[in-house]
């Protein structure tokens, strides 16, 4: 009886749980409960949603198996295994009727199985329909489907018109899907205006998922000549298709689109992403003919546009060596090989497809896709290009001292311990005879024994170490070493800040080497330092420092000293002190190592003090060094601070491109920084003005944050909200800018001020553009948030916009609050022209023109003295409107006629300067000099 309940109970659960790995968990788990139970009534209603369940997630194997022990049992007893298992017939997890279609399909898609068997299937289904005395409506469909997927179009089109001559029942399955179906034959069968109608008439009140038609209406509306309806629609829908379980049939429709519409770049971008998650079903073959013959066109084409050395990002995955035939090695991922490739796997699947199907349907459906290569029907989707990153700097074959000592040192840079280890292992090997590079090199090894925890190994290399250096003829190294012992090794702790400040002295009274003294000081300036005392740390890395330039010998690591000097100088904010030695360092001979750690240090710097070039020169030349590395994580930090410092100059569209490769690598390496990356590249994408793909990635970023996290939700909505504007989604941009402030409202931390302000003066900017006085409410919220910010910036705004708002919709305390702002701001700043401006604005939103005049002469002035010449036009033009208002033509024509003198050809305003000087001509019944006007501007 438990079992049972525990049996009900997990039914529920199914049937509440969204299709996926979740589901499927939890199906098998009713699986298995029912057979250990031996209750085959129980197995039945489990297996009947696995059937459902494996078909939604491509899982044939699955699917066809469950499908087949179902079909059986209720043949052969169908009161204990009824067709129907819920009063909910549309719900296929409930219906073995509807599930004979999808078997049907399905057989269809492997070539290995026979036709007979297929036909088989879909007369089980006819007879199952008639002794359930249903409509056959949906039995002669699915042999409608099935006729056109194995090419036989004449029996297509008579079953198609046979459909409609029977019922329609809630059996008989969707009608609008079954309508999009038709909508797909006849676009393979070339009718694509045919095509496009069923599809526009399944788009509309469809109750199931409308990704299969707009996935599929692309091309038919692209070769009937409305490409611009197709994009609309692809950027519509790219969002959710990209998470669905249908990702894998209806990613080549999406590809085709970008291939055709000169959008390969971005095509070459979704297909990555997609690249990343989906698992082709090695029995679907005609899922691989359609991917195979969607991605070689979109390669050809992305190769006939000169892109052809461009690699494929996880084409590698070894899971994907189903669709293209084999595993790839890194030449094949190349776009033009790959798609050379894809276009024979795709003759060689059609070959069998047809041989199994008696005629040459896959073959000429393969030459249509090729004959789409070379087309332009232009609906572009702006991107931000590509970064492909320098081959990796590491030695190919480390067969020399110098090249094993360099791949040593660039895996300790870009690896960790396990990685790097034997390398230097192997450099010291090839190192025998010189010792300064064998100290750093066994300096690095012991340190890397002592992370990886083999603490006895680490102390082994310390003895070998001091032999050596007794060896050679360095006895008070050797002592000093072998006393203190991992202590100089990255060891030390606050415990032993004691021990090491007594042998520093006794070394200073000693008068030891000046090397062995820098070596123990520089062990007590790291603990000292990490302690965050830093003054006294400072003082001892300057004296380490100076004693290791003063002896270098024989450890030659003053380069290191010298950079752990000047991060505590920058740390301590004596910045220049900090540069002045970064600046020695590099321009002296040193290890790679602390070269590429110097070289960010100064890049980090620069990047501080404002220096934004010098910034990325540094960053790009840390960036050279650590590139390929066997732990990306370095790697994705030196592209995400070159990034930065493109943004800041105004380099949005390769900053952008940079951070999506930083993307790319953090996935592959489980980097945690994926969120953050991908909100950085949706701003630099939305400032690039690729608005479009911008909503994309921060849709996608906010889908990975956890449910704790309401800050990073509000960062990434407001940023969402931004580029939904931008790309006149603005709908999107209300939606994401009200989150925001809802979840504003519920944080207590002062950082959701900042963003509730931002979200707030935003969505109050986007009201006021709609006319709708909610913009008011928005702002006074705004305004609220700004005042308890320690920032007066957003305080003046939101004064200033509200003011401005609550004019525009009839209130005149408004233009008081205006008036009371312009008084706190200093005359001559570019603020102070804004406000004046918006006093003017707001005077004539209240039908008080004569007083808004002087405003807004005020306002061009000032803008003009502000250096903003922009501004000060559209003054100009906000006055000869006033001036219009008020009946003063003469003055507003005097006014458009200077406007018009002055500003440049080029402007975007000049053709609405002009067409309302124009119209103002022909108000007064000057026909003939308005069109002298327009014509005179037509010909510039």
């Amino acid at each position: 009886m438990v079992e049972s309940a525990r049996f009900e109970a997990l039914i529920e659960e199914i049937d509440r749980t969204q299709v996926g790995v979740e589901e499927r968990n939890l199906i098998e788990q009713a699986v298995r409960l029912a057979e250990e139970l031996g209750a085959d009534e129980l197995a039945y209603r489990a297996r009947v949603r696995l059937t459902a369940s494996a078909y939604m997630t491509h899982d044939m194997d699955a699917m066809l198996a469950s499908f087949a022990w179902c079909a059986g049992q209720h043949a052969a007893d169908p009161q204990r295994f009824p067709a129907l298992l819920g009063d909910n017939p549309h719900a296929p997890g409930l219906n073995l009727l509807l599930q004979y279609n999808w078997a049907a399909k399905v057989l269809t898609w492997i070539p290995a199985i026979a036709l007979a068997e297929v036909y088989r299937c879909l007369d089980e289904m006819a007879e199952r329909y008639a002794r359930a005395g249903m409509s056959p409506r949906t039995a002669v469909f699915a042999r409608f489907r099935v006729a056109y997927h194995v090419g036989d179009l004449a029996a297509a089109d008579t079953l198609r018109h046979e459909r409609h001559r029977y019922p329609v029942e809630p059996e008989t399955g969707c009608a609008k899907c079954q309508t999009a179906e038709e909508g797909y034959f006849l676009h393979l069968a070339g009718d694509q205006a045919g095509a496009v109608a069923l599809f526009e008439d399944s788009l509309e009140d469809h109750d199931c998922s409308l990704e299969y038609e707009k996935a599929r209406i692309l091309l038919p509306l692209v070769l009937t000549g409305e490409a611009e309806r197709a994009r609309a629609i692809h950027l519509e829908s790219i969002r959710s298709l990209m998470r669905s379980p249908d990702l894998l049939e209806l990613l080549p429709f999406e590809l085709v689109f970008c291939a055709v519409t000169g959008n390969a770049e971005r095509g070459l971008a979704l297909l990555e992403r997609a690249l990343e998650t989906i698992v082709p079903d090695p029995l679907n073959q005609d899922q691989h003919f359609a991917l195979a013959t969607a991605i070689a066109l979109l390669l050809e084409t992305l190769s006939a546009e000169g892109h052809g050395a461009v690699r494929v990002r996880g084409a590698q995955n070894s899971a994907l060596a189903v669709l293209w035939g084999a595993e790839l090695s890194g030449e094949d991922t190349r776009a033009d090989a790959l798609a050379a490739r894809l276009w024979a796997r795709a003759e060689d699947i059609a070959a069998v497809f047809d041989a199994r199907n008696g005629n040459a349907f896959f073959a000429r459906r393969l030459e249509q896709t090729r004959a789409l290569r070379g087309s332009d029907f232009p609906a572009p989707i702006r991107t931000t290009g590509r970064y492909e990153p320098a081959p990796p700097a590491v030695p190919a074959e480390p067969d020399t001292p110098e090249r094993a000592r360099a791949a040593a040192e660039f895996l300790a840079l870009t690896g960790g311990p396990a990685d790097a280890a034997g390398a230097v292992e192997h450099a010291l090997d090839l190192t025998p005879d010189d010792l300064p590079a064998r100290l750093f090199l066994s300096s690095l090894l012991i340190s890397m024994y002592r992370d990886l925890g083999q603490g006895e190994r680490a102390r082994t290399i310390l003895e070998a170490r001091v032999d050596e250096l007794r060896l050679a003829g360095l006895i008070e190294h050797a002592k000093n070493e072998e006393r203190m012992g991992m202590l100089q090794f990255g060891a030390a702790t606050l415990e032993d800040v004691t021990l090491l400040r007594s042998e520093a002295d006794d070394l200073r009274a000693v008068g030891a080497p000046a090397a062995v003294r820098a070596h123990a000081l520089t062990s007590l300036a790291h603990v000292l330092d990490r302690a965050d005392n830093l003054e006294e740390a400072r003082d001892l890395a300057a004296e380490a420092y100076a004693l290791a330039v003063e002896d270098p010998s024989p450890y030659g690591f003053h380069p290191s000293l010298g950079l752990h000097l000047a991060i505590l100088e920058r740390r301590l904010d004596r910045g220049q002190a900090a540069l002045a030695l970064l600046d020695t360092l590099l321009a002296e001979p040193s290890s790679g190592f602390v070269r590429a750690h110097t070289l960010f240090q100064r890049a980090t710097l620069h990047a501080e003090r404002g220096e934004t070039e010098a910034a990325l020169r540094d960053g790009e030349a840390f960036l050279a060094q650590v590139t390929g590395g066997a732990d990306r994580g370095i790697e994705i930090t030196a592209l995400d601070f070159t990034a930065q410092m493109l943004s800041t100059l105004d380099r949005d569209a390769e900053a952008a491109a940079r951070t999506a490769y930083a993307i790319d690598l953090a996935r592959r390496s489980e980097d945690d920084r994926l969120v953050s990356l991908h909100l950085s590249l949706g701003r630099y994408q939305n400032w690039a003005g690729a608005a479009e793909t911008a909503v994309e990635t921060l849709d996608t970023a906010y889908r990975m944050t956890g449910e704790d996290e309401p800050l990073l939700d509000a960062e990434i909505l407001v940023t969402l909200g931004d580029a939904a504007a931008s790309a006149e989604q603005f709908s999107l941009a209300y939606g994401a800018w009200s989150q925001v402030m809802d979840i504003a409202d519920h944080v207590e931390p002062p950082e959701a001020a900042a963003v509730g302000t931002r979200a707030g003066l935003a969505l109050g900017a986007l009201l006021m553009r709609m006319e709708d006085e909610e913009a008011v409410e928005r702002l006074e919220r705004a305004a609220a948030w700004a005042r308890t910010q320690d920032d007066l910036g957003p305080i003046l705004e939101t004064r200033h916009r509200l003011g401005l708002a609550r004019a525009r919709f009839g209130d005149p305390a408004g233009v008081t609050e205006l008036e009371a702002l312009r008084a706190e701001i200093p005359d001559g700043t570019w603020l102070a022209a804004d406000v004046t401006d918006s006093i003017s604005r707001a005077l004539t939103a209240l039908d008080r023109a004569a007083e808004a005049l002087p405003h807004a002469r005020a306002a061009g002035a000032a803008y003009a003295l502000a250096e903003d010449p922009g501004a000060a036009v559209a003054s100009g033009v906000h006055e000869a409107r006033i001036l219009v208002r008020l009946d003063r033509a003469d003055e507003a024509l005097e006014r458009y006629h200077t406007l018009g003198e002055s500003v440049p050809a080029e402007a975007p305003i000049r053709a609405q300067i002009v067409e309302e000087w124009a119209q103002l001509l022909e108000s007064l019944n000057r026909h003939a000099e308005a069109h002298a006007l327009r014509t005179r501007e037509q010909g510039r």
